[in-house]
């Protein structure tokens, strides 16, 4: 998801970013049931992350919840997957090591 752009009023400050369909973070676990030891590391780093770029900004994230982190997409609880392509559904939302450089941050 990219940041793309920003303004402020009297009573708010209003971020636009890119559509995030699949919802929010909480919702994407309750559908699941539970995330894998891979899938939760990945999600973890990538929220670390967010939030230490926040920080070197200068701002503070007060209502940090899963709620409030959004999700590019939303799996689909029919996925199914054959051996060819992948047996988890890791490999749909975790970036394979080729897309990451040496730290384990997602290439653009």
């Amino acid at each position: 998801m990219a940041f793309k752009q920003a303004y402020r009023t009297d009573t708010a400050f209003l971020l636009f970013a890119d559509l995030a369909t699949g919802g929010d973070l909480y919702s994407l676990l309750i559908a699941r049931g539970y995330f894998s030891e891979l899938e939760t590391k990945w999600i973890v780093r990538q929220i670390v992350f967010a939030v230490d770029y926040m920080h070197t900004k200068g701002i503070a994230h007060r209502d940090l919840k899963l709620e409030n982190i959004m999700c590019a997409v939303f799996p689909s609880s029919t996925d199914s997957y054959s051996e060819s392509r992948t047996s988890s559904i890791t490999s749909r939302y975790i970036p394979t090591p080729s897309a990451t450089d040496d730290g384990g941050r997602v290439q653009h």
